[in-house]
C-alpha cells in the first residue's frame, strides 16, 4: 500500500510507468498464488459466518477472492495496453490524441479482457451482503469502490467505442450544441450555440462555432412545421434548429438536430454532443484556467458565466445591432480552441483522473449528453447511459417533470422548483399518486403585465431577460397506463401572448413514444409569485414480488437535462396492514405504514420499497 501510494502521489504526470507495471505484475503474482494456496477452502467458508469475529470475513472470503483474482487481472491487461498512451501523456510529444487513437485500438484484445475482470469485480462486490460487519481494514476502501468502479467500467465500455468516434475508420463529423439552462428546454437549455467538430485519425481536422440562428436556411428552403406548443405559445411557424430540442429523450432531439443541420448546411453528421453552461464551468474546473489571447482574458470555472453573459453585452448604438446579433455568441470558438490547446499541447498539466470524473459526473448530473447515428457506439452509450435515453420501466412508477420556457427570455435563472410526490398503494400493486409542482420566481415583484418579448433591441441586456415572466409548458411523464384524475388549471388570457391565443386550462393526455404517457399543462409566474400545480391520477399495478411473499413498489424519477438541483420528497403509503421489509435509500423514515424520502435531486433518483 505504501508504496502504490508514493507512485500515484504525483498524478498521471508523475507515475513512474516502468515501477508502477512491476508493483502491478507483482501483486498480481501474489494474488495467483494466494488463490491456489487457498482453493481447496474456499467451498467450506461460507458456512463459517457463525463463528465470533472472524465470521462475517471468513464467509465473504470467496468473494473477496475473487475480487482480488478480477481486480489484478484487469489491472494487468489495462497497464499493458494502455502503457505506450501513459508515455504520451506524459510527454506531450507529438499528436496526443492520434497517438491514443492508435494506443486504444490496438490495445483492443486487452482491454477488453481488462472490462471482464472489472464485471467480474462488480459482481462479486454486490454479492457481499453484510459488508459492515467486515473489518475496517476492509471497509476503508468500499467507498473507493462505489466511486471508482462505475468510472472503471465505463471507461472500458467507452474504449471499445473510442477509436471509431475518434475517427479511426474514417472522418467523424459532431455537433457540439450549447444550451442555455437559463432558458430552459426538454434536453437542457435554448440552443443558442453550436460547433461543428470533424476527426480523422484521431486529428482534429475542423473546429468551429456558430450561432444558431446561422444554421437554417429557410430563406431558400421549405421548412416543416413546428410541434404544436410552439406554434401555440409563440407563433413559430417553421421547425428550425434552434428548437429541434423539444423532445426529453435524447436520441429523438439529437437525431432531429442533425436532421436539421444537413438541411441547412448541407454537411452530414455523425452524431450530437449536448452541453450546459453548468458543464462548462465543470470542465474548466477539471482542466485549470485557459488563456484567450485575442480576449485578452483569462477565464476558469469561477468566471466562465461572467464571460458568456457578458458576450450578451449590447452595442451603444441601433447600427451594430444585426453585427451584435451574429457576434454574441463568438466567444465559444476561441474558449473550445482554448481548452483544445491546454488538453492535447500541455497534457503534464492536466488531471486526466479529475476529468474523467468531471465527464462521469456531468453524465450523471444531466449536463451532459452524447449521442452517435453508429448502432454499435450508440448501444455503448446507452449502456452507459449517456445517451439520454426515455424509457418505460417494466412494472414500476415513473415520473418525469418536463419544463420548456417559451417566453423568449432566460427567466429559468430566477425560477426554483420543489417536488413533493405522493403515492398510495393498494392490496393489488395499484396506487393513487398525487404529484405537487411549486415554483417559485425569485425576481423583485412588480405590477407590469407579463408580455412576451420578440425582438431584441439594443436595450436587451441578460439582465433584463431574466428578470422577466416565466413561461413555462410543463409536460409530466407517468407510467402508459396512468388515469388522470384532476389538476391545476389557470388559464391565460390571448392578450398575454404573442400569438394572440389563450390558454384554456385544460391539461392535454397524449401516449409518449418512449411508452410513458404524457400529462401537457402551462403556467405564467410572475416575478416574486409562487404557484404549486397538482396533479392527481390512478397508477397501474407498480409492485412486483418480491422473495419470501414481500413485494416491492419502485419508482424511477428522471431528472431533467440543465436543472439545478430540486428538493424532492416521496411519501409511499403501503397498504393496509403492511409492514415495511427495506426502503432504498435506506435514510428513509418509516412511521408504521408510512415511508417518507426527503431528496435532492441532482441526479436520477432510484426509490423502492419492500414490505409484506
Amino acid at each position: 500500500q505504501d508504496e502504490a501510494r508514493q507512485i500515484i502521489a504525483g498524478g498521471l504526470a508523475g507515475l513512474d510507468a516502468s515501477a508502477a507495471e512491476a508493483l502491478v505484475m507483482g501483486v498480481r503474482g501474489d494474488v495467483l498464488t494466494l488463490q491456489e494456496e487457498t482453493r481447496i477452502f474456499m467451498p467450506l467458508l461460507p458456512h463459517l459466518e457463525w463463528l465470533p469475529r472472524l465470521g462475517p470475513t471468513l464467509a465473504a472470503a470467496p468473494q473477496l477472492m475473487e475480487m482480488a483474482d478480477a481486480g489484478t487481472s484487469a489491472a494487468a491487461y489495462a497497464f499493458r495496453g494502455l502503457k505506450p498512451g501513459l508515455t504520451a501523456l506524459q510527454t506531450g510529444n507529438g499528436d496526443l490524441l492520434a497517438t491514443l487513437t492508435q494506443t486504444v485500438a490496438q490495445a483492443a484484445p486487452d482491454l477488453a479482457q481488462a472490462a471482464a475482470g472489472i464485471d467480474r469485480v462488480a459482481a462479486a462486490y454486490a454479492g457481499i451482503d453484510n459488508r459492515q460487519a467486515l473489518p475496517w481494514q476492509l471497509r476503508q476502501y468500499f467507498p473507493q469502490l462505489d466511486e471508482w468502479l462505475p468510472v472503471a467500467q465505463a471507461g472500458l465500455q467507452l474504449s471499445a467505442a473510442l477509436p471509431s468516434l475518434l475517427g479511426g475508420s474514417g472522418p467523424r463529423t459532431y455537433l457540439i450544441v450549447a444550451q442555455n439552462e437559463d432558458e430552459l428546454r426538454p434536453t437542457g437549455g435554448f440552443i443558442s450555440g453550436v460547433g461543428l467538430l470533424t476527426l480523422n485519425q484521431g486529428q482534429i481536422t475542423a473546429l468551429q462555432f456558430d450561432d444558431a440562428n446561422l444554421v437554417d436556411d429557410w430563406a431558400n428552403k421549405p421548412y416543416d412545421w413546428p410541434p404544436d406548443p410552439l406554434y401555440q405559445f409563440m407563433g413559430s411557424e417553421l421547425f428550425l434548429f434552434r428548437d429541434a430540442n423539444f423532445w426529453p429523450d435524447f436520441p429523438t432531439s439529437a437525431t432531429a438536430m442533425m436532421d436539421l443541420y444537413t438541411y441547412g448546411q448541407g454537411v452530414p453528421l455523425d452524431g450530437v454532443v449536448a452541453i450546459d453552461q453548468q458543464f462548462l464551468q465543470m470542465l474548466l474546473t477539471a482542466l485549470g484556467p485557459v488563456t484567450l489571447p485575442d480576449l485578452d482574458a483569462t477565464v476558469s470555472g469561477d468566471n466562465v458565466l461572467e464571460w458568456i453573459r457578458a458576450a450578451w453585452a449590447p452595442p451603444p448604438d441601433a447600427e451594430n445591432l444585426r453585427e451584435w446579433m451574429l457576434s454574441r455568441k463568438s466567444f465559444m470558438g476561441p474558449l473550445a480552441a482554448a481548452m483544445q490547446t491546454r488538453l492535447l499541447q500541455n497534457p503534464g498539466e492536466v488531471d486526466f483522473v479529475a476529468l474523467a470524473q468531471t465527464l462521469r459526473q456531468a453524465v450523471e448530473t444531466k449536463h451532459l449528453s452524447v449521442y452517435m447515428r453508429d448502432p454499435a457506439v450508440a448501444a455503448v452509450l446507452a449502456q452507459m447511459g449517456w445517451d439520454g435515453r426515455l424509457y418505460a420501466p417494466p412494472r414500476q412508477d415513473a415520473l418525469l417533470v418536463v419544463d420548456t420556457n417559451l417566453g423568449f427570455n432566460k427567466a429559468n435563472a430566477l425560477v426554483d422548483t420543489a417536488f413533493r410526490y405522493a403515492v398510495a398503494l393498494a392490496s393489488d400493486g395499484t396506487g393513487e399518486a398525487t404529484l405537487s409542482v411549486t415554483y417559485t420566481h425569485r425576481g423583485a415583484p412588480r405590477n407590469e403585465a407579463c408580455i412576451h418579448q420578440t425582438i431584441y433591441t439594443s436595450e436587451t441586456t441578460y439582465d433584463r431577460l431574466v428578470d422577466d415572466c416565466y413561461w413555462n409548458y410543463v409536460r409530466v411523464y407517468v407510467p402508459a397506463a396512468a388515469e388522470l384524475q384532476a389538476a391545476s388549471s389557470e388559464p391565460v388570457p390571448a392578450a398575454n401572448f404573442v400569438t394572440q391565443r389563450p390558454w384554456d386550462g385544460n391539461v392535454q393526455m397524449s401516449a409518449d413514444p418512449s411508452g410513458l404517457a404524457t400529462f401537457a399543462n402551462f403556467l405564467l409566474l410572475r416575478p416574486g409569485e409562487t404557484t404549486t400545480h397538482e396533479y392527481v391520477y390512478r397508477l397501474p399495478a407498480v409492485t412486483a414480488s418480491a422473495v419470501a411473499g414481500t413485494q416491492t413498489y419502485q419508482l424511477q424519477w428522471r431528472k431533467q437535462p440543465g436543472t439545478r438541483p430540486q428538493p424532492l420528497q416521496v411519501v409511499v403509503t403501503l397498504p393496509a396492514g403492511a409492514q415495511v421489509v427495506s426502503t432504498l435509500p435506506a435514510s428513509a423514515q418509516v412511521d408504521g405504514a408510512v415511508i417518507t424520502f426527503d431528496l435532492l435531486l441532482t441526479t436520477d433518483v432510484d426509490i423502492s420499497v419492500t414490505y409484506r
